[in-house]
């Protein structure tokens, strides 16, 4: 019963670790990589919109491995607005989808000039996108 135990917990913690884990250092990456090419007050709003993405992604991993999709539960100021969440509806890769959709802002505020521009920045950013997924 121990070594089965001790099988399980060992599984579930490298589960952890590689999923979730996973996630949750890209999300914090991707916000330090904001906060240094988007240093602006008013930039901040925008950062916020990433973050919550970047948070709804890992619910809704989480949602999808439980087996139990609520996407109203993401329906909140702080991650998804009602026409977020209506476009996510739409899709079969919701997380992906979110990341997807952070790689198409931060690439449209570097081309706009939004951002402290820099080809290996964006290529950085956009790798802590990837790894949301």
């Amino acid at each position: 019963l121990g070594l089965f135990l001790s099988f399980v917990l060992s599984r579930w913690w490298d589960m952890r670790e590689q999923s979730v884990g996973e996630i949750w250092n890209a999300t914090a990456n991707l916000q330090m990589f904001l906060t240094g090419i988007m240093p602006n007050r008013d930039t901040v709003v925008l950062r916020q919109k990433l973050l919550n993405w970047s948070l709804a992604s890992l619910k809704l991993v989480t949602m999808e491995a439980r087996g139990e999709i609520d996407l109203d539960s993401l329906l909140h100021p702080d991650l998804l607005t009602e026409w977020e969440l209506k476009m996510l509806r739409g899709c079969t890769m919701r997380s992906q989808a979110l990341c997807a959709w952070m790689c198409e802002l931060l690439t449209a505020l570097a081309v706009f000039g939004h951002t402290i521009y820099a080809p290996q920045t964006l290529n950085l950013v956009h790798g802590q996108c990837l790894r949301l997924r």
